[in-house]
């Protein structure tokens, strides 16, 4: 059987564990072995299939041919406290994919292939709630397909690259503070391809690997529709429901991240990581609106800065077929302040938790199991908008939100 057919039979078996939807805005579900290490060590490892995805390089130590495929649940609590009514339970469930494959072309260079959800976010608010000017719904999914390259340079280094395209779809809703009795409704909707690219090293050096990769900010030009709804009491022409055509930008930010592993002996290693995001480059949220002579433009100020994440993991051969593994892992908001938090994502410092196991069980299959628990800080929110119409309105309270994440993952190696 060629490799070709071993590839096609390997996906159509493990079809099944995949998924699709995507939950929070940076998604960090991509593997169910990093994750249950909390995302300790990412970028340093080599047997890891989604290697393709964070660090292209870790393909070149380990190039035996496989696939993997998987998906996370994760299952969000989003509350707020302050004015009333609350608006619930905003945290919307969501199961990102993950597929992973790599094969030898000759000459020493290994191909990789990933598909997966880097970025999203989903939240639903009551559509009566105190905050309904500000947010109701809120879905924003990116799929990303990466197709990478790696090869060994010699005296242990190995390096990797890869091209990056993204699908993004997006949809926002919220209601429209007006001087009449009755509220107004906006709802844009739109989708953009974006671009994109990695690179990545990897030295080995006795019982220690040291992986840095770098990930490119990619740029989305989304074009779509606003949709608005205003009461008749407004009178011509505002009144009525009209749809305009809407076009925003949208950068995703570049990321670095630096991995270490370290084997303690034979059984035990131990993990570290450093990853900072360039979430400068969400600085506004903007939708410029045309169409008629009663369009008006959508501008939110973000002002986001950049963040870092720190983890610490390590792992543990039980026997030669189960592997356990723990870790925890500090994120960093790139949210600077209660003005600028808002309850699209209303984000904060979190603490991640995680756990997980790996089974081997022969002829080259395996499964990765991870649960992680996420714990934010409380975030309090003091954030005002102002629409065309001159209406403002103020959200002032607090968030308290968590998240448990539940992944499985097969491979199968040839």
């Amino acid at each position: 059987m060629g490799l070709y057919h071993k590839w096609l039979v390997g996906v159509c078996a493990l079809a099944a564990a995949s998924s699709a939807g995507a939950a929070g805005f940076e998604l960090g579900e991509q593997g169910a072995r990093p994750l249950g290490s909390a995302l300790a060590g990412i970028g340093s490892g080599t047997d890891e299939l989604s290697a393709a995805f964070w660090n292209p390089a870790g393909m070149a130590a380990d190039s035996r041919p496989g696939v993997a495929a998987g998906g996370s649940v994760i299952d969000p609590s989003i509350q707020f406290s302050g004015q009333q009514p609350d608006g619930g339970e905003a945290g919307n469930s969501g199961s990102p994919p993950q597929v992973f494959a790599r094969d030898r072309m000759g000459k020493g260079l290994v191909l990789g292939f990933a598909l997966n959800a880097p970025f999203g976010l989903r939240t639903e608010w009551d559509g009566d709630w105190a905050g309904r000017y500000h947010a109701i719904e809120s879905d924003l999914e990116v799929l990303q397909g990466t197709l990478s390259v790696a090869r060994q340079v010699g005296n242990g280094f190995s390096v990797g690259g890869g091209f990056v395209i993204q699908q993004l779809d997006v949809e926002l809703t919220n209601d429209i503070k007006t001087p009449a009795p009755a509220d107004g409704f906006s709802r844009i909707t739109g989708d953009s391809h974006g671009y994109g690219w990695l690179i990545g090293a990897l030295w080995q050096g006795g019982d220690t690997r040291l992986g840095l990769s770098y990930h490119s900010s990619v740029v989305h030009t989304i074009q779509g529709t606003q949709k608005r709804e205003l009461p008749a009491a407004l009178g011509a022409p505002l009144a009525g429901t009209k749809t305009f055509s809407a076009t925003a930008r949208l950068d995703l930010p570049a990321r670095a991240v630096l991995g270490v592993r370290h084997d303690i002996n034979k059984r035990w290693r131990g993990m570290v990581s450093l990853q900072w995001s360039e979430w400068s480059s969400y600085d506004e949220l903007a939708v410029d609106v045309s169409g008629g002579p009663t369009a008006s433009d959508v501008t939110r100020e973000k002002a986001w800065e950049n963040a870092w994440s720190f983890a610490l993991g390590t792992e543990y051969d039980l026997t030669d077929r189960w592997t356990v593994r723990g870790g925890y892992r500090f994120e960093q908001t790139p949210v600077p302040d209660a003005e600028h938090r808002d309850p699209r994502l209303p984000d904060a410092d979190r603490h991640r938790y995680g756990g997980g196991a790996s089974y081997a069980w022969g002829a080259g299959w395996s499964l990765d199991a991870a649960y992680n628990y996420l714990d934010f800080a409380s975030a309090k929110v003091e954030n005002t908008v102002t629409n065309s119409l001159g209406e403002s309105a103020t959200l002032d309270g607090s968030f308290d939100s968590s998240a448990q994440i539940v992944s499985l993952q097969v491979n199968k190696r040839f």
